[in-house]
């Protein structure tokens, strides 16, 4: 397995599912980021392929599509990611078990000793604050590998593992409108528009993990990644982008084993639907006692090979963005299968890098 390091040579911008169309209004169009696999995938692909001596133009031939795949098929690849490297450290989404106390410290969520009636069933043990804290709310931004893995092991994170957005990347507004070729004024309404790029702060890197490249690349040169002619340099880095360390896990005096599975990556459930309370769910060992789940995202595409032979929007996809927690109960026999779920994808499109999976307990 190798990692694909992108360093950018600009500003970035990735557009989500929004128009993003010339007669329609423009104004604060803010850059997704950071980018689902999908984009990072094409650019990387593309990248290869024109290094591998294609054209730019037409389909890619038999040569270059058995060793990148072809349209959606990515065989012989397979992703994972994307990550965000400080320092060639990797930092993840903050899990959404962890919250902030107003003086500053954290606490962490549990399913609740107590079912609840709800929208969701009779007997739902929704996520409960550990401890009490008053005016306690979400924490945000970005966590480090050591403090991930301390959030896997049942505690809380000091304080410096915590990353703001600002540390890792800032936000730019521009301004551009669409002219008048002939007097040289703007058009109309809708001619303004003010998208958000974004800049990587210096030695942050974005990156993917790859497994069936061959094993020896040719040099790769700048190269599109995402919207508006940015750029960036892709490099084949030999040793892949690491996990945390899971926890050792034991069971309870019940005889349970109780552990949680954080998604360190968006999880695809176009397949398998939403998580629900008292159920099995994505073949995982044991039943589903919790969750604690972000806002439901959506990753659309681009089409540059359909039937018609030009290119075409692919339809929107829902996702569990990364963060989200899952906190399961199964029975002690089930161990072996749970500590295989380290670093596991599940859902729908795992080649593509969706749905990787770290384990902890709670």
């Amino acid at each position: 397995m190798n990692a694909l390091l992108f360093d950018p040579l600009d500003s970035l911008f990735f557009r989500d599912g929004r128009p993003y169309h010339r007669d329609q209004s423009q104004a604060d169009v803010v850059s997704q980021f950071p980018p689902f696999s999908p984009t990072l995938i094409g650019a990387a692909r593309a990248a290869l392929a024109r290094a591998l001596g294609w054209s730019g133009k037409g389909a890619w031939p038999s040569d270059i599509t058995a060793m990148v795949g072809d349209g959606p098929c990515l065989k012989p690849l397979d992703f994972g990611g994307p990550y965000l490297l400080r320092d060639g450290q990797p930092v993840f989404p903050v899990p959404l078990l962890l919250l902030k106390t107003k003086a500053g410290g954290l606490i962490r969520l549990r399913p609740g000793a107590q079912p609840r009636q709800c929208d969701l069933g009779e007997a739902v043990r929704l996520p409960e604050p550990a401890t009490k804290a008053e005016g306690a709310k979400e924490a945000e931004g970005w966590i480090t590998l050591d403090g991930l893995a301390a959030v896997l092991a049942g505690g809380v994170p000091e304080a410096d593992a915590l990353l703001d957005d600002d540390a890792l990347f800032l936000r730019e507004a521009r301004v551009g409108h669409q002219r008048n070729p002939d007097s040289r004024t703007i058009q109309d309404d809708n001619a303004l528009y003010s998208p958000a790029h974004v800049r990587l702060q210096p030695k942050v890197t974005l990156a993917l993990n790859v497994a069936g490249l061959p094993p020896k690349l040719p040099r790769v040169k700048a190269s599109p990644l995402g919207g508006e002619s940015r750029l960036a340099w892709i490099e084949w880095g030999e040793a892949p982008i690491g996990l945390p360390e899971p926890p050792k896990l034991a069971p309870d005096p019940d005889g349970k084993l109780r552990y949680s599975l954080v998604l360190v990556t968006p999880l695809d459930i176009s397949e398998l639907g939403p998580p629900r309370p008292n159920q099995p769910y994505a073949g995982l060992p044991g039943t589903l006692v919790s969750a604690c789940l972000g806002r439901l995202q959506r990753v659309g595409g681009w089409n540059g090979r359909n039937a018609d032979g030009g290119g075409a929007p692919l339809p929107l996809r829902p996702l569990l963005p990364a963060g989200s927690v899952l906190f399961l109960e199964a029975d002690i026999n089930a161990l072996s299968d749970i500590e295989k779920l380290h670093g596991r994808k599940i859902g729908a499109r795992t080649a593509w890098g969706f749905g990787q999976l770290v384990l902890g307990t709670w």
